[in-house]
């Protein structure tokens, strides 16, 4: 019986099966609202994430993405905030820049990063 199971086994490996198939890989990142922002001092705006994966898949990853507001020089207030769940919120007129980076954890063949950039005008 083990001898069987072996032979079935490795006949399957040699015609491209595997016993651990690699998972879909992630392609890109799409952010919605899409484009530029213009938001009003004091308005806020959610943003949502999709990864778009090889096979077609499409998953909203939101709260797992890293948001990061451009930085400005020390003792300027900040023209924007975002928040760990993307959330924006306008905090004085100018304009600014928000990276959206989400990052797939791929035990076997390494991690794949991809990162969006939002422009937003604060008026």
């Amino acid at each position: 019986l083990i001898v069987l199971i072996v032979i079935i086994l490795a006949a399957g490996l040699f015609a491209g099966f595997s016993l651990f198939p690699e998972p879909s890989r992630l392609d890109d990142i799409t952010v919605a609202p899409p484009g530029d922002l213009t938001l009003s001092v004091g308005e806020t705006k959610q943003l949502k994430v999709i990864a778009l994966y090889d096979d077609g898949m499409r998953e909203f990853v939101t709260l797992g993405c890293d948001y990061t507001a451009k930085k400005l020089k020390p003792g300027r207030k900040a023209i924007i905030t975002v928040s760990d769940e993307g959330l924006i919120t306008a905090r004085r007129k100018g304009n600014s820049t928000i990276s959206v980076s989400y990052i797939q954890r791929r035990f076997l063949t390494g991690d794949i990063t991809r990162t969006a950039y939002i422009f937003v005008k604060v008026k």
